[in-house]
């Protein structure tokens, strides 16, 4: 989506992706890159870290390492979880790890069609944000240019 500056905008879709490809890049830093980055990090995601870690731990084999360019990625995307509020961040990053709804649905309490609900809301918190501060898309590219 362009705005009326002609400024790219991620779609709801194409964000989402963004927080997954995210989330994949943490779970493939070796641990002594990680380390040094975990406190500019959000809470959510610094809470993250073990179960990420108890996934790659699991016997299959080593996870080839990020590309620096997916590690420069990862940090913007981490940053703009900032802007949600606490509910929508938690939920939002448990969909960018590929966290199941009926264990979120277990964990919460709630129904998956009220945190869907949350998960968009935090969404597009992120997308408001984004078009209010086009700076923090230098070195994205639209879907299309994806691949």
């Amino acid at each position: 989506m362009r705005t009326r500056a002609n400024v790219w905008i991620p779609d709801e879709p194409h964000l989402r992706v963004l927080l997954e490809e995210a989330a994949d890049t943490l779970r493939r830093l070796p641990r002594a890159m990680a380390k040094p980055r975990l406190s500019s990090w959000p809470t959510v995601v610094r809470e993250s870290m073990p179960l990420i870690a108890a996934d790659t731990a699991d016997g299959r084999g080593r996870l080839a390492p990020p590309t620096p360019g997916a590690i420069d990625r990862m940090d913007a995307v981490l940053f703009w979880l900032l802007v949600c509020d606490l509910e929508a961040r938690r939920l939002v990053w448990a969909r960018a790890c590929c966290i199941p709804w009926r264990r979120l649905e277990d964990q919460d309490g709630r129904s998956h069609m009220t945190l869907r609900k949350v998960v968009n809301r935090g969404l597009d918190q992120i997308r408001r944000h984004l078009r209010a501060n086009p700076s923090q898309l230098h070195g994205f590219r639209p879907r299309a240019e994806i691949g």
